[in-house]
């Protein structure tokens, strides 16, 4: 009797295929990105002052001027704005005007800074930083100045 034997013969894997290389991508457009963050920067910032300053009730406090102003900062990729409010405040039977700034992360919906004087000018501000910094000069005269130059490099870059 003969008995037949099936033997399978393994084949060497097959060679190596050349690299793949990625298609070429079509180069980005920085400005236009930039300016799309710029506009959403711009949307964002408006619903949040909307949301918390324009439609809140400010109890005792009479508006005098409330605005802001918002900036797309490329080098920290934040949105950020500074919401001003000068305002009289009536409470304790005398009127006293004051003024207020805030810097805000609009995305985080964070303060980063704030400012906040009575607008006589005499008066010493009640509050002066940005981040870690405080102001370097508190006098009603030089805080808003102090205030200014520390605000200025996240609203400018």
């Amino acid at each position: 009797m003969v008995a037949l034997t099936a033997a399978a013969c393994d084949r060497l894997s097959s060679p190596p295929s050349a690299p793949t290389i990625p298609a070429p991508q079509a180069p980005v457009d920085t400005r236009k990105v930039t300016y799309e963050l710029q506009e959403k920067c711009a949307r964002d910032a408006y619903e949040l002052y909307k949301h918390e300053w324009a439609d809140k009730p400010q109890g005792n406090l009479r508006t005098i001027s409330l605005s802001y102003t918002n900036h797309y900062n490329s080098k920290l990729g934040k949105c950020l704005m500074v919401v001003t409010f000068l305002y009289a405040d009536a409470t304790k039977g005398k009127i006293t005007d004051y003024q207020s700034q805030d810097l805000v992360d609009v995305l985080e919906n964070r303060e980063i800074g704030a400012f906040l004087s009575p607008m006589k000018t005499t008066a010493q501000a009640f509050q002066c930083y940005v981040a870690e910094q405080t102001c370097s000069n508190t006098s009603a005269v030089g805080a808003p100045a102090s205030w200014e130059r520390l605000a200025k490099p996240y609203m400018e870059e």
